[in-house]
């Protein structure tokens, strides 16, 4: 009886063992170029997939504002608009590095963009 005991923790340690995840190879933002009012917030898209195509989960991502006076984003990637202007945000993990344009105006039509 206790070799069957010893058989099956052995068995559910060997199941229970994970392989390691693939590395991020891509990274893309959706959408790429954003139009944005002053005072508007818009929530990024951020997808990483491994070199298979499969697409990645729980991964650090880290955002940055190439001008963080005409747009601020939070570290979920959260857009907040705050004055007239450009900006490029990045997002990046495991080295991978994606990008979107952000322009922004004092108003304007509406845009299925605009929040």
């Amino acid at each position: 009886m206790r070799g069957i005991s010893l058989g099956l923790t052995a068995l559910v340690m060997a199941c229970s063992t994970t392989a390691p995840s693939a590395p991020v190879a891509s990274l893309t933002i959706q959408p790429e170029t954003i139009f944005m009012i002053v005072g508007g917030t818009f929530p990024l898209t951020v997808t990483l997939r491994d070199a298979e195509g499969n697409e990645l989960q729980n991964r650090p991502i880290t955002f940055t504002s190439s001008n963080a006076n005409v747009v601020s984003v939070t570290p979920t990637g959260f857009l907040q608009a705050l004055a007239v202007g450009e900006a490029t945000i990045k997002a990046t993990s495991e080295g991978k590095t994606g990008q979107a344009t952000i322009s922004v105006q004092i108003e304007g039509p509406p845009s299925p963009w605009d929040y």
